[in-house]
């Protein structure tokens, strides 16, 4: 609905004004990697971008990753930010 709506209608400048996710991303992938670096399967909720995924990927080792998004239009910004990592993007709510 709304959320969403205006999410997509955010997507070209999205990474504009994402300072605060950006923190929590890279603290929340820090104290992840603390306990551990080795996944099975991870999944980025609220990837936007794809800033979020990109850092998992560079900061975690796995053998899926699912990056999900409320946003089709953000999901397509990370699809072509990511295009040569296998990620599987997921609209959903």
């Amino acid at each position: 609905g709304q959320i969403r709506r205006a999410f997509n209608k955010a997507c070209l400048t999205y990474d504009l004004s994402d300072h605060v996710q950006k923190n929590i991303c890279l603290k929340s992938i820090e104290l992840l990697t603390l306990l551990r670096k080795d996944f099975g399967v991870i999944a980025d909720f609220a990837c936007g971008t794809g800033n979020s995924t990109l850092a998992l990927i560079e900061a975690t080792r796995y053998e899926k990753l699912f990056a999900v998004d409320i946003s089709d239009r953000l999901l397509d910004v990370a699809k072509k930010k990511l295009n040569q990592y296998d990620v599987e993007f997921i609209a959903g709510d």
